[in-house]
């Protein structure tokens, strides 16, 4: 197994650092076992040794077990609402792999910051608000619930139609390069989505969510 080096572990988040050092300290003990003694521990991981999966029952609940654990730290709002747009309301395994990697691409196409920031633009402009402090995950949930009971959408029509033409849009206004009569058939965002973007500087200087270190994240 490959693992990082000591210079890009630093980079990354404490939690997979600690998976990484306990699997070295695992190999180390193991090498040092006789022949005999590690399948003695192979046989005791594999008869005494078991997983405990749950499976809350809505996402809510999921949450606070996550953050309950001490787990989590590092996962932002749209981390979360992706798991709700790709997984909890996609049914077919196919789908939601192929959904999550345009995910992940649009991501990379754009920034996660630009998808972030798009994500809660179509939010705060569907709904009328600006998101609470430590609460913009609520307001993307109650954003999507809305969206898809009046659009009809699955996860795969809501990330095509919503959230992938706003984060290019957003992105496009970002470089400086928005040209809207260049767009041919792709699909438009609202006129509420753009009107949130050209007036996302002066949504920052009210407040709204500041002092939330996602939600600075997320008007970046």
């Amino acid at each position: 197994l490959v693992l990082p080096s000591a210079k890009n572990r630093l980079n990354l988040p404490a939690p997979e650092r600690r998976v990484i050092e306990n699997y070295e300290i695992f190999v180390r003990s193991v090498e040092k076992l006789k022949v005999d003694e590690a399948y003695s521990l192979l046989d005791y991981i594999k008869e005494s040794v078991f997983i405990m999966v749950s499976i809350p029952t809505d996402t809510r609940m999921a949450r606070n077990m996550i953050m309950g654990q001490g787990k989590g730290k590092n996962t932002a709002p749209v981390d979360i609402f992706k798991a709700m747009v790709c997984f909890n309301n996609i049914h077919d395994d196919d789908e939601q792999d192929a959904v999550l990697d345009k995910w992940d691409k649009l991501s990379d196409d754009v920034m996660r910051r630009v998808l972030e920031s798009a994500c809660l633009l179509l939010a705060q402009a569907a709904l009328s608000q600006r998101p609470r402090k430590n609460c913009e995950i609520d307001l993307l949930e109650d954003y999507l619930k809305a969206d898809l009971l009046a659009s009809g959408y699955d996860g795969r029509g809501f990330f095509e139609a919503r959230i992938e033409p706003a984060c290019r849009v957003l992105k496009q206004f970002r470089d400086g390069a928005y040209d809207a009569a260049g767009r041919g058939g792709a699909a438009r965002p609202s006129l509420r989505f753009l009107r949130a973007v050209s007036e996302l500087p002066a949504s920052r200087r009210r407040g709204g969510c500041a002092g939330s270190g996602a939600s600075r994240r997320g008007w970046s």
